[in-house]
């Protein structure tokens, strides 16, 4: 194995861009940039690490990289990715986008770079512990980069419960304040708890909005007990993904809860 083909600055870097992208900016983003980031930096990846195995063969593995991810960006490709999901191994997708072929174009940069000095002399002791985590890394960015995500639920289920030290009127004064829509529903019972059933609607967190949220409300002692029964998110967008859930919980949970909360200040 050639080490110096994946233990330099570019693959270095280009592994980290790859995996921040995949992992982070296009949850936060997911916009056309970081679809071609992921496209760029991962045939980026895909070449060079190939060429570390079977450096005598750097030029044949940069023109079937080419092929191959151009044929990968088709619609010809799709029947191999279903045949493929059928095994029920790892499941694969991508985005038919023709425009992403043109991203092939780094790799006659790429093929012109032949890097000479390791960022970790390869007779070290660091050397021989790194190296099998940094196969590994790359081997799991490889496989992640195409894996399918799944969309995440139109609607969830909260069963949350939060106590908002002041009475039902204040309550929803700051609703109305904070220009949350509300409207009395029914009763909702709850473990054997009774509650004023109330719909929240359009409530926008950060640059989200969720369409329809279901509480129950009881007061007690000046407290008002707040049960955050389930939600429904305003957006139909095929970009969301059931791999977001961390940013789902997030946003649509943990924030749902604090600005509850925030009434009490």
């Amino acid at each position: 194995m050639q080490s110096k083909y994946i233990f330099n600055p570019i693959f270095i870097s280009s592994l980290l861009i790859l995996l921040i992208n995949d992992f982070f900016l296009k949850y936060a983003f997911h916009n056309w940039i970081t679809g071609k980031l992921s496209d760029i930096f991962g045939i980026i990846v895909f070449a060079l690490f190939l060429t570390a195995f079977t450096s005598k063969f750097k030029k044949s593995i940069f023109i079937i990289t080419a092929f191959a991810f151009s044929f990968w960006k088709t619609s010809y490709s799709q029947p191999i990715i279903e045949f493929w999901n059928t095994l029920k191994i790892i499941q694969f997708d991508r985005t038919i986008d023709y425009t992403d072929i043109i991203c092939v174009l780094v790799l006659i940069p790429l093929y012109q770079y032949s890097p000479s000095i390791l960022l970790i002399k390869s007779k070290t002791i660091v050397f021989k512990l790194v190296k099998p985590a940094l196969i590994s890394i790359t081997f799991f960015a490889i496989l992640s980069t195409s894996q399918r995500r799944y969309l995440i639920p139109s609607s969830m289920k909260l069963d949350k419960n939060i106590t908002i030290k002041m009475s039902n009127d204040s309550f929803f004064r700051q609703l109305e304040k904070d220009k949350i829509n509300y409207q009395k529903d029914d009763i909702l019972i709850v473990k054997r708890d009774t509650f004023d059933k109330y719909i929240l609607r359009n409530i926008v967190l950060d640059y989200d909005t969720i369409q329809k949220v279901t509480i129950g409300v009881r007061e007690r002692k000046n407290k008002t007990k707040v049960y955050i029964d389930s939600l429904v998110n305003i957006k139909d967008d095929k970009s969301y993904y059931f791999t977001v859930n961390k940013k789902w919980l997030k946003t649509y949970k943990v924030d749902l809860i604090e600005l509850l909360n925030n009434t009490n200040k």
